[in-house]
């Protein structure tokens, strides 16, 4: 199975395509540094990992930080925002696969 294929067919699995020296995507991690370590939630960058380069590709994104939300055969793009001291993920907008 391939990266797409696992986020797809997962129960609810978040994954943020970013690339190293982005700001944007340091700022991500550093928020997410707890749930990246524990397997909750899977950061791939563009620059070092094929999987992640093709899925890229393939979804025709064009900036990062990406996060993308896979749940029962369905791909969604999600918002990270901050409110007040809270981190809100919000993932409402349907990815059609290329």
């Amino acid at each position: 199975m391939n990266l797409l294929d696992d986020l797809k067919n997962s129960n609810g699995k978040l994954l943020i395509i970013g690339e190293e020296n982005c700001p944007g995507c340091e700022m991500v991690k550093t928020i997410f540094k707890e749930e990246i370590e524990k397997g909750v939630i899977e950061y791939r960058e563009v620059d070092k990992d094929k999987e992640a380069r093709e899925l890229a590709k393939k979804l025709g994104i064009k900036y990062v930080p990406f996060p993308i939300y896979g749940e029962k055969g369905e791909l969604y793009k999600c918002d990270i925002r901050q409110e007040g001291d809270e981190i809100v993920v919000e993932c409402k907008e349907k990815i059609e696969v290329q």
